[in-house]
């Protein structure tokens, strides 16, 4: 059981999201750095994995951790049954200006700048702006093909790769039995599930699986709040996903949703967390 903290009535426990594509030298440093600190959850984000490689790299994680540490608890968070549309970059970020012209290709294309999607037409129109970067940087569609997209920039921004911009898609049935074949090879303890506005997914899902996990559901929408008594019923916690709630619901309310859905948690006895950059948006 979690260490409970003096002055609360709650349990409390922290989870570390780990980047899978480090070597594992660095890997290690982090890892070790949450057994010292008597941290019990590992998160990864499925949603960053791009090919077959990452899938290795993240599995030989997986087995150093469970090999090195005793009580740890596993986390995928899958980009089911929606994910965000993903821009990736060569290097890890840098400053872009206003007017600045950036070109992508589909993840098909395997270049260094690159999009997680296929068809890119799918997800973009021509004359739209999409908001990325959590909400910091503004980008206009200026000529958008089936594997190729020019996006003009309309503010100056940190380009952060790996981020998310705002084209939420449906998983695909090859995407979710992949996934699937994945958490079964590996059965973390925990699954999260992304943009969850409806659990009607859900007994589907666990119909594929052998073995029982945790399944939480991230609230990421104004829909995943509407819905959120039906949800929070189907299932062993909530995770409210502070960042995309931001964006995707009305901004001015966000503290109170959360107060509502902590206190619907521990009325039904479900599990809650907060999920966001915390630590980074505590820096003045």
């Amino acid at each position: 059981m979690p260490e409970r903290r003096k002055g609360t009535d709650v349990n409390m426990d922290i989870i570390v999201t780990l980047p899978f594509y480090l070597d594992v030298y660095n890997f290690t440093i982090l890892m070790n750095a949450c057994v010292r600190n008597n941290i019990r959850f590992i998160r990864f984000n499925l949603s960053k994995i791009r090919n077959e490689n990452d899938m290795v790299l993240l599995t030989e994680k997986i087995e150093l951790i469970r090999s090195s540490v005793t009580g740890c608890n596993i986390i995928f968070d899958l980009p089911y049954p929606k994910k965000n549309v993903r821009i990736f970059n060569e290097i890890a970020e840098k400053k872009v200006c206003t007017n600045e012209t950036l070109r992508y290709s589909s993840n098909c294309c395997n270049k260094g700048h690159y999009i997680n999607v296929n068809h890119l037409n799918e997800y973009f129109k021509e004359g739209q702006k999409y908001l990325c970067q959590e909400g910091e940087g503004i980008l206009y569609a200026e000529k958008v093909k089936d594997t190729e997209i020019v996006f003009k920039c309309c503010t100056d921004f940190i380009m952060r790769s790996g981020k998310a911009v705002i084209a939420e898609r449906i998983s695909n049935s090859n995407e979710t039995d992949m996934f699937i074949n994945y958490v079964e090879s590996l059965y973390p303890e925990q699954i999260w599930f992304s943009f969850v506005e409806s659990v009607d997914f859900l007994e589907n899902y666990k119909e594929k699986l052998s073995y029982n996990p945790e399944f939480l559901m991230k609230i990421e929408t104004q829909s995943g709040i509407d819905n959120i008594e039906s949800i929070i019923t189907n299932c062993s916690g909530i995770v409210f996903a502070r960042g995309d709630l931001g964006l995707h619901s009305d901004i001015m309310r966000l503290l109170n949703n959360q107060e509502k859905m902590a206190l619907l948690s521990k009325k039904r006895n479900v599990m809650f967390y907060i999920a966001t950059d915390i630590l980074s948006s505590m820096i003045y």
